[in-house]
């Protein structure tokens, strides 16, 4: 069945960020539940949702409160999300919409949070609080500490595929520690990083985008740039790997999404007009979601490309989904 769509985008804070628009219901965030059937987003009045996009009446409002939330997750089971909301992590029963855990022991708003590949660990980042790394047990109730780390800024934060190490986008560079905080490396990029996405199967690719426009893809293993991604004339926020590790999906404020294959060929573009913040692809592949400022502030669900088919502008406006 085709159904047409309504919601929001994904944006993350940064030191020279530019001005948010008017405050209003544009999509900050939006994340796929791993069975496929949900999307949860937030957006930037604080607004945090669960969406049903065969069925949007039964969408389920998490919390209406406003406050700082840049970015939800779900957990790999599918059973809680959680999100950042002011210096708090709230955590979600995503069946009942009913609040499971609070975290508290943030110092600044929470700009990021990142469910560890097996579900036990939770890791939070803030961008000016001292530490600002923190990462929690997940297995026992209330999560507890395990350590927390300062760094110089922190905006957001993403797991290896076997769990073995994290990476954190800051100013200029990306991070990379060992699961049990231990600093790795660094690597040096021309610009502030607003997002940071490892490949969901390759230990050692990270993929980050910053405000200059520019997307890279690193490597852990030689610690350098693997190839730099040109195609946004402004700062990108939103990156999404497919399942299979074979695209990267990258959104920014102007407007553009971009697709890339995982050696830094661009395979597809789509200008929509309006800045975008938020990018997801279903868990099957078949499927993107993306959104933003513009257009009613609607939630996006098209076809997704692949290596052999290059067809997202001549779906791009239906807004289509299953």
């Amino acid at each position: 069945s085709i159904l047409a769509l309504l919601i929001l985008a994904n944006g993350h804070p940064a030191s020279a960020q530019p001005p948010d628009p008017p405050l209003t219901n544009w999509i900050r965030t939006v994340s796929w539940s791993p069975s496929g059937l949900h999307i949860a987003m937030i957006r930037q009045n604080g607004t945090v949702e669960i969406v049903d996009p065969i069925s949007p009446e039964k969408s389920v409002v998490l919390s209406s409160t406003p406050a700082e939330a840049y970015q939800i997750t779900w957990h790999p089971s599918g059973n809680q999300v959680a999100a950042g909301i002011g210096e708090s992590i709230i955590i979600w029963d995503s069946s009942t919409g009913l609040v499971a855990e609070t975290i508290e022991g943030h110092l600044d708003a929470v700009s990021s949070v990142a469910w560890n590949p097996n579900g036990t660990r939770l890791l939070s980042t803030d961008q000016y609080g001292y530490p600002n790394i923190y990462v929690w047990n997940a297995q026992v109730s209330p999560p507890q500490l395990e350590f927390s780390l300062p760094t110089v800024i922190a905006y957001n934060a993403t797991w290896s595929p076997d769990g073995s190490k994290f990476a954190i986008g800051g100013e200029q560079y990306v991070d990379v520690y060992s699961s049990t905080g231990d600093f790795l490396e660094l690597i040096e990029v021309d610009d502030a990083v607003m997002n940071v996405a490892w490949h969901p199967s390759d230990n050692d690719i990270i993929a980050s985008a910053t405000a200059g426009g520019t997307v890279y893809i690193l490597s852990t293993h030689t610690w350098d740039i693997l190839y730099t991604l040109v195609g946004h004339s402004d700062w990108v926020f939103g990156l999404a790997w497919n399942p299979d590790g074979n695209l990267l999906a990258s959104v920014g404020r102007d407007g553009i999404i971009n697709i890339w294959t995982v050696d830094g060929q661009l395979i597809d573009t789509i200008d929509t007009g309006y800045g975008l913040y938020a990018v997801d692809w279903s868990p099957d592949g078949n499927w993107l979601a993306y959104g933003g400022e513009g257009d009613n502030e609607t939630l996006h669900i098209i076809p997704a490309p692949t290596t052999a088919t290059s067809d997202c502008m001549a779906l791009e406006s239906s807004r289509i989904i299953r």
